[in-house]
């Protein structure tokens, strides 16, 4: 069995900005991902087993002082996390990544913007192959834990840009 330690070289960056109703930002933070073994295999199936892929992800945020852990998998995380579902969006935001290059990708041409109608605390953010706001069915791509909540007043928003990459070992 292959050591597992060097799988740290590979997963998503978030880019959180946070703006508040007027559109000024306050705040910024880059923040590594946790890549659960659940979406790591998914990635292994799809690339070297001829899995399933999954044509669509989503993005969505939670409000538990929760950190994620290896073991993590969408049909607990929504709840351990306490996934925000009163956002204005009908569901989880889509996640459209645009061109590879340099074995990197990220949704930069179209990041996502949460809006809440109402305060709300935001501890973190993760991809899931679900649409539906609370769903637990599906696969856990990534989940990151930001290194301050985002303290997002009712009308502002919170940019999210999340990209993947490798970096050979």
């Amino acid at each position: 069995m292959i050591d597992l330690p060097h799988l740290t070289h590979l997963g998503f960056t978030y880019d959180v900005t946070l703006r508040n109703r007027h559109g000024e930002v306050i705040d910024f933070e880059r923040a590594k991902n946790l890549m659960p073994i659940q979406g790591m295999d998914h990635l292994l199936t799809t690339v070297l087993k001829d899995g399933a892929k999954v044509a669509q992800w989503y993005v969505s945020v939670y409000g538990n002082p929760y950190t994620p852990i290896s073991t993590d998998v969408i049909s607990t995380f929504p709840g351990l996390a306490g996934e925000l579902t009163d956002y204005v969006n009908a569901n989880r935001y889509s996640y459209t990544p645009g061109t590879v290059i340099n074995a990197t990708v990220d949704n930069a041409d179209s990041p996502i913007e949460v809006v809440f109608p109402v305060a709300r605390t935001v501890y973190g953010g993760f991809i899931a192959s679900s649409a539906g706001k609370g769903s637990t069915s599906g696969i856990l791509l990534s989940a990151v834990r930001f290194a301050s909540p985002k303290q997002v007043e009712a009308g502002a928003s919170l940019a999210i840009t999340a990209g993947f990459s490798f970096i050979s070992i």
